[in-house]
C-alpha cells in the first residue's frame, strides 16, 4: 500500500454531485478514480486503507463510499462489515459500492453479503461509473432535478436517462426561447403551447422548481 494520502476536504459538492469517500490503496487507481469522479462533478475524500476508511466514515459526512475490495490488512469486505455493525447500533446507512479487479464467480455475492450495495469491476469505466452513481443521487427538495425519481420512472435505465438529459440540453434552450418570444408578443395560444411542451419535458426529470415556474 502507498503512504496514507492527505484526505481531500469535504465541504459542499457541486449541485447534484455526491460527497464520495474513496478507499483505494493503489496510486494509479487512486489517480484514475479521483479524476473520473471530479470530472463527473463529485467531491472526493481519498483514503488508502480499511482502517482509514473506518475512521473517516465515522464522521458521517459522505453520501457514498467507493470501496476497493483487495486492500491489504483490513480489506474492503471486513471494513464494510464493521461499518454496517456500527450503523446497526447508531443508525444510518451510507451506500457502499465495491470496486474489484477480480472477476471470479461469487465475487458480487460476497460483496453484497458483506453489506455492500453495489459492485463495479476494474478498470473503472467512466460511463459505468456515471450510471452507477446516478442511482445514488440524494432526494432533495432544493435540487433542481430529481435524478433518483427520474431513474425510477425509467426502471433504472441510467443510460436512457443520460440520453434524455443530453437531448434536453440540446433542445431545451430553444423551448425557453420560444416561450420568451411568445410572452413578449402577448401571443397566449403560442405561449400556452410552449409551456405545455416544457412541462412535458421537465416532468421527465422531476424538475419541481422549474415546473412551478412554468405554471
Amino acid at each position: 500500500a502507498s503512504a496514507a494520502p492527505a484526505p481531500a476536504g469535504v465541504g459542499e459538492s457541486a449541485p447534484g454531485g455526491l460527497r464520495v469517500l474513496l478507499a483505494e490503496d493503489n496510486p494509479v487507481n487512486q489517480r484514475l478514480a479521483v479524476r473520473l469522479l471530479e470530472k463527473l462533478g463529485h467531491r472526493v475524500t481519498l483514503v488508502d486503507s480499511g482502517l482509514a476508511v473506518l475512521e473517516r466514515a465515522s464522521h458521517g459526512d459522505h453520501d457514498l463510499i467507493l470501496m476497493d475490495v483487495q486492500m491489504p490488512g483490513l480489506d474492503g469486505l471486513a471494513a464494510t462489515r464493521q461499518i454496517r455493525q456500527r450503523e446497526a447500533a447508531q443508525g444510518g446507512h451510507v451506500p457502499i459500492i465495491a470496486m474489484t479487479a477480480r472477476a471470479m464467480a461469487g465475487d458480487r455475492e460476497r460483496c453484497l453479503e458483506a453489506g455492500m450495495d453495489d459492485y463495479l469491476a476494474k478498470p473503472v469505466d467512466s460511463q459505468q461509473l456515471r450510471a452507477m452513481l446516478l442511482r445514488y443521487q440524494p432526494d432533495s427538495g432544493h435540487l433542481l432535478l430529481d435524478w433518483r425519481g427520474a431513474l425510477k420512472r425509467l426502471d433504472g435505465d441510467a443510460e436512457l436517462l443520460l440520453e434524455l438529459a443530453a437531448l434536453f440540453l440540446h433542445d431545451g434552450p430553444q423551448l425557453w426561447w420560444e416561450l420568451g418570444e411568445a410572452l413578449d408578443a402577448g401571443d397566449v395560444p403560442r405561449s400556452t403551447r410552449a409551456v405545455h411542451s416544457l412541462k412535458g419535458v421537465l416532468a421527465n426529470f422531476g424538475a419541481a422548481r422549474a415546473l412551478a415556474l412554468a405554471e
